[in-house]
């Protein structure tokens, strides 16, 4: 019996367009095993509804967009049969480069053909689904930033760095795990289930996306002098390794600041809280994958 797979389509995805998308997957996808519709969203917040409406009706829920759209698809099938396919479409792609999805879309569509699934950890932040990372300080400052200007993608990052990196401070921290305490003055706090941002920077090179456990990858105030070499360490997998950097390991976490701090999950701003409470949700979503571990 075939599959019955659903795209659900972002059409203002940065990389492609959704009728483009369309040709492709009916020429592409191996219609002797799938038998596919398609939705193309009209609003922001629509694919988290249409995939927790379709996802009874589908062995399959395809998010074709950026991590955002990864995360409101991912929403709706966590916990059930139903599994993710993902055509990454965004400026980023963190999630779908960790597993090893090519950021083409006929490579990506290859993909889904041969149905290698996996199944990972999911989480949750103060309520909010993610299943890449969430965090607070400067990564989430950005997050407004590029938001806010509706420029996304590497190079508006790096320009919204440069131009905000003098005047953001460091922000005094406490965190609660595993029986534990600790304070810190911290630039950026990163809950990662998978290793990276996108773009191939990685904030958490040891992360696994399977092990039942968050990666809280704290990184504490540096001078100036050393952001280059820094950005230098996200893209070569080194960050783990800068005297800046620290990480632990858990399965539920609260991080408080002294004050509200912005807050981001899966790259898209949140709203600023004093404090995160987050806890791994273990292999609970079904995953299409490059790679099978």
């Amino acid at each position: 019996m075939k599959k019955k797979v659903l795209f659900i389509i972002n059409p203002r995805a940065g990389r492609q367009k959704g009728t483009n998308i369309l040709e492709k997957i009916q020429v592409k996808l191996d219609l002797t095993r799938f038998d596919w519709d398609s939705y193309i969203t009209k609003k922001a917040g629509e694919a988290a509804i249409v995939s927790q409406r379709e996802a009874q009706n589908n062995d399959i829920l395809v998010a074709v967009g950026g991590d955002g759209s990864v995360n409101q698809v991912a929403a709706g099938v966590v916990g059930s049969d139903t599994a993710l396919g993902i055509i990454p479409a965004g400026s980023g792609n963190g999630l779908a480069r960790g597993l090893h999805i090519p950021l083409h879309v006929n490579g990506a569509i290859e993909v889904l053909n041969r149905m290698n699934i996996r199944t990972i950890d999911t989480a949750k932040v103060n309520d909010h689904f993610f299943v890449n990372l969430a965090g607070m300080g400067f990564d989430a400052h950005l997050a407004h930033r590029c938001s806010g200007n509706g420029h996304r993608g590497l190079i508006a990052h790096f320009k919204s760095a440069a131009n905000s990196i003098h005047n953001y401070s460091a922000k005094k921290c406490r965190f609660i795990f595993n029986g534990q305490e600790a304070s810190r003055e911290t630039f950026l706090v990163t809950i990662s289930n998978s290793g990276q941002y996108g773009n191939n920077a990685h904030i958490s090179p040891q992360a696994r996306v399977d092990d039942g456990l968050l990666e809280v990858c704290i990184l504490s105030k540096f001078p100036i002098r050393a952001a280059p070499g820094l950005v230098l360490r996200l893209f070569n997998k080194t960050i783990h390794h800068s005297p800046y950097y620290s990480y632990f390991q858990c399965k539920e976490v609260k991080v408080q600041a002294e004050e509200k701090l912005e807050a981001h999950v899966d790259g898209e701003p949140m709203e600023p809280v004093y404090q995160l409470d987050v806890r791994i949700n273990p292999h609970s979503l079904r995953v299409i994958t490059g790679n099978k571990s």
